[in-house]
């Protein structure tokens, strides 16, 4: 009974400004998580966590200007603790912030852990657990739930699903090599209140030793692609690529130079493991017209690259024009022939006659006789 009445009053007293100082014996922590899912979050201290008799807690979140908001323990709130354990379903971007655990382990001494805690909207290599380059790996742990005892994990390589896993919080890897580096996440799901929840969290896996190339994977654009638009307006070009680099940069290039003047605005984000550079092109010009767009990338080997061109919609304008002259000739041909048609058929005449008189080698006289009534006897026997 008198340890009820101390775990009650304790926490009471400190919350009222009381003159007790906890200790905090360690560093704060950074735990970072992905929205949408949840947080099992223990005590970060072992003694703090695993011996919770006689023993009490508090649980707060630090606001703006350092002041503390106390969470509570009603299990149908969202955020809620329980002694040790601090739940935090379905999280949100509005739940990074840095969370402050109160032990009081006797009447007046507490020790105080701070968690920060960031909450990404997609996957970030932020997000990624430090993991120490190896030789060889036989094994790779879980980074999340160690302690949640009915949880169940499944893992990924490079958000993949591994086949034939054991389901377990250590991911075994037989024979490993350079094959093996790549990026490792594990699902833990937990239940709670009758609901499940995941947690996941990645390791990156490096292996020292002959490095072998896998050149980086281009999901868009498509090599040698056309992209049609229109002189004027504005257009969005988006590479995705995927590769396993711990800083490999992603950019866009015009004919192989870089683009820094003005109208020209890129942009990376990383989106389900995929770095995604976006080039805004505020007004597309004649020149973009006929340029060669580049998307390059490189990794510690070599650099590549994908390229698409733009081209100018089909315009209709031209084929009207060209219809529209080829009427008015034929109209101005046709008046030409009707108003010169007589000249025209008496020149053609001639050049047909002419084209069509048989010669056949002789010699031909022409005599024209005709009768004049007035000539006079003398020139009528003469043409006679």
């Amino acid at each position: 009974m008198m340890i009820l009445l101390l775990t009650e009053s304790v926490p009471v007293s400190y919350q009222s400004n009381s003159t007790v100082q906890c200790e905090r014996p360690e560093n704060r922590r950074t735990v970072r998580v992905r929205a949408g899912e949840s947080l099992y979050l223990p005590c970060p201290n072992t003694n703090c966590y695993e011996y919770a008799e006689d023993t009490s807690y508090d649980w707060l979140k630090t606001l703006k200007g350092r002041q503390t908001e106390p969470i509570g323990t009603e299990e149908s709130e969202r955020v809620h603790y329980n002694q040790s354990t601090l739940y935090i379903l379905w999280l949100t971007l509005d739940d990074t912030g840095c969370y402050i655990t109160r032990w009081w382990y006797e009447e007046d001494k507490c020790d105080e852990y701070e968690t920060e805690i960031v909450v990404y909207e997609a996957f970030h290599t932020d997000l990624l657990y430090i993991t120490p380059s190896e030789e060889k790996a036989s094994a790779i742990y879980c980074p999340v739930c160690e302690t949640q005892p009915q949880a169940t994990f499944i893992w990924y390589k490079n958000f993949s699903l591994i086949p034939n896993q054991e389901f377990k919080h250590v991911l075994r890897i037989r024979n490993s090599s350079k094959e093996s580096e790549g990026i490792y996440t594990c699902v833990c799901t937990w239940e709670h209140n009758g609901l499940k929840h995941n947690t996941s969290g990645s390791r990156r896996l490096t292996i020292i030793g002959q490095s072998t190339n896998n050149p980086p994977e281009f999901q868009l654009p498509v090599n040698n692609s056309i992209v049609i638009t229109d002189v004027g307006t504005e257009l969005i070009l988006v590479c995705s690529v995927f590769f396993v680099c711990d800083e490999c940069p992603v950019r866009w290039e015009r004919n192989e130079s870089a683009l820094i003047e003005d109208g020209y605005k890129q942009q990376n984000r990383i989106k389900d493991g995929n770095v995604q550079s976006l080039l805004n092109i505020t007004k597309v010009s004649e020149l973009d017209l006929r340029s060669e767009f580049r998307c390059t990338t490189e990794d510690s080997y070599k650099v590549t690259f994908v390229s698409i061109t733009l081209k100018s919609r089909a315009s209709v304008l031209p084929v009207i024009l060209e219809c529209i002259c080829i009427f008015l000739l034929v109209l101005v041909l046709c008046g030409i022939l009707k108003w010169f048609s007589l000249d025209l058929m008496l020149f053609l005449r001639g050049i047909f006659i002419k084209f069509n008189k048989k010669e056949d080698g002789k010699l031909y006289d022409a005599y024209v006789i005709y009768q004049r009534n007035n000539f006079d006897e003398t020139t009528s026997e003469t043409i006679a």
